[in-house]
This record gives structure tokens, C-alpha cells and sequence, in this order.
């Protein structure tokens, strides 16, 4: 034990002598962040105090919501701690058993203040159960919650590094999304009156209802955590597919010389959790033309814009998953900086066709062939807008991104501008639909694929005169 906490120990000083240099805060936007993280605390104060005097009166409804909060807040710091966390390749070549393995692996996500935010928040959930009946049993209760939320964080994050395990996750989220809105649909059932499960049992300890069986239920959870989390550790060890063989799969789908990059970026793009958020966008999207009586066409174009907005991070930092290696492999290889832009551009756009595609063949079965033909009128006009915005930065503003974590860096504005500047034309061509006026949207079409003409052969010098290297160091 003495070696892993020498491990750990160093983890901590190396990350806090780096968080302690000027301009730390502002790379990766980690003191926005930190800033959010405090606002959103101050809130959950707030709120704290509202449960405390709501408990002695029997009512749970809000120690119930603060709970879920705290079981969903332990998934951000351990989804987004990826450069502290000890990476799964790396940990093979350690001479540790499988349980120090685990506990290195666990204890490096705890460097981070974003981690220590949630620990503090889950410590404070103590004050209102402290005024409730049975403060002992709920504080025992309590403690047994927080520790079941976190093996859970800890057991989506090992498994979301696992391509089967991502597909499965993205397929239990729409699934339960539909169901939700199957069970909001009904007159029969009120989903206020729903609570989760493990908060239930900690408010009913607090209140001394049920104390035994309630306690046993969460004890018993626990162990099935544990179980689960070292499961999950030691499959993400085992299982890893080639990259190599994945980036061979991918490239099927691609033809010409700029094929493999482009079918290693789109490979590059499934890693990162920015586009999932696309993904449920479009569930969600499929779901409303699925479950709406009369589905109106300017829902279903607002959708697709909606799409775009959890991908901007595709273009605008095109080349923030490539390692540093992989940046200088560009400068060898006999094709020209543009060549490089186009395979990113054609990676960005398989990803959005792959994301908009379900969502057309809805609207096909339940609109028009002649709103459909707009909404794919819009999207090309909202690609080429982000594509035009993102090369223009993509080179002169990259950030290192992580795989299996969310985007973060940048600076914010640019970000903001480019949102805006990628969201414009399809609010645009949304209100020309509207009012007849098709044809002007076409012109929009000519006019952004000139824009998008002329940022291609600008981003393509800049990578040809070494830019993008240098940037980079």
C-alpha cells in the first residue's frame, strides 16, 4: 500500500504545481469551470437548507432530488479527470495486483478539484439529515448512497472506454428516454410520483421507516457495486480493440488517398462524449416524429440544428485528439496542407450524415418528401457554416482533447461566435421555409460554399507552412 500512495502522492503535487501556473486556469477553460462548480454549490447550499426544514415535517421530496443530483454530479469528475487518471495501456505494464491496480486507478481521479466540489457537496447532504427523526440511520443510509453513486461513476467511466459498452449505453439512453416520454404520454400515471430508488431508502432511514430493511437493501448495494466496478475495471484492462483494426473496419467507407485519415478521425470522433449528445438529440428528434399526432415540419427543422450544436468541437478543434506525434506525421507525408483540411472536413461530414441520416428517414414516413429536402437544404447550409468557422480556428486555436471525455478548451468567445456563426444560416433558412422564399436559401448555399471554399485554402497554407506544429508545442 506504502508504493501506490507514493504513486498517488506524486499525481497530486504534479497536478497542483501545474494547476498553480499562470495561465492553468484558463487552459481547457478549467477556471469557467471552477467558477460554474461554485455557483452551481452555492445553489445546493440553498437548497440544502430548504430539505433541512422540510425533513422534520416528514417531507423527503427535496433531500430525494438533492440525492439524485449528487449520484449524477459523481459521473462529471470521473468522465472528464482522463489526463490525472493513469491511463488503461499504461497500467499492463505495472508490476500491481488487479485490486492495487484498481485502487491507482480510482484514487488518481480524486486530484481534481472538480472531484473534491462533489465530495464536499456529499459530505453537506449531513445538515438536513441531521434534522430529520432518526439523524444516526440516515447519516449511516446517507454514506452508503454516496458511496454506491461513486463506484457507479466509476463503473460508467471504465465502461464507456469500451466501443460495445458505448453503443450499449448510447441504446439504454434512448430506451429510457422513449419510455419516459411513453409514460408522460399516459393519463394513468404520474411521473412527479416517481422517485429513484436508493434516495427513497436513505429519506425513509431518516424518517425511521423501515430502518432495518432499508439500511440491509443499501449495505447489499454496495457490495454489488464494489462487485460491478471491479468487474467493469478488469474487462476495460482486457478488452481493447486494435486501433489499427478499427481504423481498417472504418475505412471502407471511405475512397481515395485521404481515406485512412479520414476513417481514423471518424474513429477518433466515436471516442470523444461531445457527439453522443448529438446522438440523443436525434433520438429524441425520431422519438417526437414517432410519438406526435400531427409532428410540425418547423419542430423537426429546429432538430437539426439542435444536432449540430454537441459536434462543434468536431470542427473547431479538428485536430485536438491527434497526438503530437501524429501532427508531425502530417508535415511527412507527401500531401498538402489543404488535402489534411478536406480528409477533417470529410470526417466531420460522415459524422453529421451518420447522426441526421435517422432522423431524415423519419421524417419521411411521418412529412413530405418536400420538407425533408429542406431540412437537408438547412443542414448543408449549417455544415458548410461550421465547417467555414472551424477551419478558420481549428489551426491557430488547438487544444489537446481526451478520449472518452468531454471537450474542454478553447477560447470561450471564439467558441460562442462560432455557434453563432454556424446556427445563423439555419435560423434563417428556417423562417425563408416558412414564408415560400426556398430559392433564397439556395443562394445562402452558393454563398457559405464559397466561404467554406476560400477557409479551406487558408487553413491549408497555414498547416503547409508548419503552423499547426508550432502551435502545438
Amino acid at each position: 500500500m506504502g508504493r501506490l500512495i507514493s504513486i498517488l502522492v506524486c499525481q497530486w503535487r504534479a497536478y497542483w504545481r501545474g494547476f498553480a501556473r499562470s495561465g492553468k486556469l484558463t487552459a481547457g477553460n478549467q477556471g469557467v469551470m471552477l467558477i460554474i462548480s461554485l455557483l452551481v454549490l452555492y445553489k445546493y447550499v440553498r437548497a440544502l437548507s430548504v430539505a433541512g426544514n422540510e425533513l422534520p415535517r416528514g417531507k423527503t421530496a427535496m433531500l430525494e432530488r438533492l440525492l439524485l443530483v449528487l449520484f449524477l454530479a459523481w459521473l462529471f469528475p470521473l468522465l472528464s479527470a482522463s489526463r490525472l487518471s493513469v491511463t488503461t495501456r499504461s497500467l499492463h505494464q505495472w508490476p500491481f495486483s488487479l485490486t492495487e491496480l484498481f485502487v491507482l486507478k480510482a484514487g488518481s481521479l480524486f486530484v481534481t478539484p472538480f472531484a473534491w466540489l462533489v465530495l464536499i457537496a456529499s459530505v453537506a447532504i449531513v445538515y438536513p439529515i441531521a434534522q430529520s427523526p432518526n439523524p444516526l440511520a440516515g447519516m449511516l443510509a446517507s454514506s452508503l448512497y454516496i458511496l454506491i453513486s461513486w463506484l457507479f461513476g466509476l463503473t460508467i467511466a471504465q465502461l464507456l472506454s469500451i466501443s460495445l459498452w458505448r453503443k450499449l449505453f448510447v441504446l439504454v439512453v434512448i430506451v429510457v428516454t422513449g419510455t419516459v416520454a411513453y409514460l408522460g404520454q399516459g393519463s394513468t400515471i404520474n411521473l412527479q410520483r416517481l422517485s429513484f430508488a436508493p434516495a427513497r431508502f436513505v429519506a425513509q432511514a431518516a424518517l425511521g421507516e423501515r430502518l432495518t430493511l432499508n439500511v440491509l437493501v443499501l449495505a447489499v448495494l454496495v457490495v454489488v457495486a464494489s462487485c460491478i466496478a471491479l468487474w467493469s475495471f478488469r474487462f476495460s484492462l482486457e478488452h481493447f480493440e486494435s486501433p489499427a483494426a478499427k481504423t481498417t473496419r472504418i475505412q471502407r467507407l471511405f475512397v481515395g488517398k485521404m481515406g485512412p485519415m479520414s476513417a481514423k478521425d471518424v474513429r477518433y470522433f466515436s471516442k470523444l462524449l461531445d457527439p453522443y449528445f448529438g446522438v440523443f438529440a436525434a433520438a429524441l428528434g425520431c422519438l417526437y416524429l414517432v410519438i406526435a399526432s400531427e409532428p410540425q415540419r418547423e419542430v423537426f427543422w429546429i432538430f437539426i440544428i439542435l444536432i449540430f450544436f454537441p459536434n462543434a468541437s468536431l470542427t473547431f478543434n479538428s485536430f485536438g485528439l491527434d497526438s503530437r506525434q501524429g501532427l508531425e506525421r502530417y508535415a511527412l507525408l507527401p500531401i498538402s496542407g489543404r488535402e489534411i483540411i478536406s480528409s477533417k472536413n470529410i470526417a466531420y461530414s460522415a459524422a453529421m450524415v451518420s447522426q441526421l441520416l435517422p432522423l431524415m428517414l423519419f421524417a419521411l414516413w411521418r412529412l413530405s418528401v418536400e420538407i425533408v429536402a429542406y431540412g437537408i437544404l438547412e443542414a448543408a447550409l449549417v455544415a458548410l457554416a461550421y465547417l467555414t468557422w472551424g477551419n478558420m480556428i481549428a489551426v491557430n486555436q488547438r487544444f489537446k482533447m481526451e478520449f472518452y471525455r468531454f471537450s474542454s478548451g478553447g477560447s470561450p468567445i471564439e467558441g460562442l461566435v462560432g455557434v453563432i456563426f454556424g446556427t445563423l444560416p439555419g435560423a434563417i433558412a428556417i423562417q425563408l421555409f416558412v414564408q415560400g422564399l426556398w430559392w433564397v436559401s439556395v443562394l445562402m448555399l452558393f454563398t457559405y460554399a464559397t466561404f467554406y471554399w476560400f477557409s479551406s485554402i487558408a487553413a491549408g497554407r497555414k498547416v503547409d507552412r508548419g503552423l499547426l506544429i508550432t502551435e502545438s508545442r
